[in-house]
């Protein structure tokens, strides 16, 4: 009898006894994928080339001064030397400093519209995916109607009406680029609307923006932040392409692609200075972005998650 009181009273195994739970805490989302995203090393190079490339035009101009303001016809494309470390331009302006200010410029307005394609995606993509039915069969028909237009032909029309200001090169590459985003988190949304958590939210009362706020988009954040890296590569591209062909910023400020535009007009002469420093910064930002987008992809790809 005693043997039988002293076995009926033990307490059972738990579940990290019998190693079906682990006995640290369990990590979250984000340091598993940050865990993933360490060993693309390519990655880690990038994330240190973008950090560089920012400094360089964010804080460059606090610790370097050349004139980019007053024409200088002694200096005319004068080649690099001390005095002017990447030379001169047509006017006599130092190249540096404005390689520095366009850097800047074209990083403002690649992050604020690829941010603004990313929100106006994400939303419509679960708002449609959501809704699904006639809803979300009309939405995205209007979706493809955007898609099938000339993108060109578009930014043309709203440089002509409403300027070439750095703002409205924002709002117009934005707001032309979110279309992308939105057929994956479309797909996302109607994965995530049938599981048990979405229903029994319905079941009590939960308001259909309440469950999109709540469920659908916090749970579509990892495809959201990895096509947000790709858009934010595409807003400098496109912002490149438009400065290329003249319907960029309109003087004096300047980004990437206009200070391409303007080297490649001399880049036959030789003044090879004005050419090659800011496609160099054009290619890595672009090959940056999305080498860290593949990246994140594979971060958030929950079958490569370490658990």
């Amino acid at each position: 009898m005693a043997i039988l009181e002293d076995t009926s009273s033990a307490p059972e195994p738990t579940a990290v006894e019998l190693g079906l739970e682990s006995a640290a805490n369990p990590r979250s989302m984000f340091a598993r994928g940050w865990e993933v995203f360490a060993e693309n090393k390519l990655a880690l190079v990038s994330l240190v080339v973008l950090i560089v490339i920012a400094g360089f035009g964010y804080l460059g101009p606090f610790f370097y001064h050349g004139n980019v303001t007053v024409v200088n016809p002694d200096d005319v494309t004068m080649a690099p030397s001390a005095a002017h470390p990447l030379g001169t331009d047509q006017y006599g302006l130092d190249f540096l400093e404005q390689l520095m200010r366009g850097t800047a410029t074209s990083l403002d307005v690649g992050l604020a519209a690829g941010l603004i394609a990313a929100v106006v995606g994400a939303f419509y993509g679960a708002v449609a995916g959501y809704a699904g039915g006639w809803l979300d069969s009309l939405m995205m028909r209007i979706i493809d109607a955007f898609m099938s237009f000339p993108l060109i032909f578009a930014l043309i029309y709203i440089n002509t009406v409403y300027g070439r200001s750095q703002l409205t090169l924002i709002m117009e590459i934005g707001f032309t680029s979110w279309f992308g985003i939105t057929r994956l988190v479309r797909g996302e949304a109607l994965a995530i609307k049938v599981r048990d958590y979405v229903a029994a939210s319905k079941m009590m009362g939960g308001r259909s923006t309440r469950i999109i706020y709540k469920h659908i988009l916090p749970n579509a954040i990892g495809t959201s932040i990895v096509n947000t890296t790709f858009s934010i590569a595409d807003a400098v591209f496109a912002l490149s392409v438009l400065s290329f062909i003249g319907l960029g910023l309109q003087a004096p400020t300047a980004d990437l692609g206009g200070l391409l535009d303007t080297g490649t007009q001399y880049a036959s002469q030789g003044y090879w200075w004005l050419v090659y420093p800011p496609a160099v910064v054009i290619i890595a930002i672009i090959m940056a972005f999305n080498i860290i987008g593949d990246a994140l992809r594979d971060a958030f790809e929950t079958r490569l998650q370490k658990r």
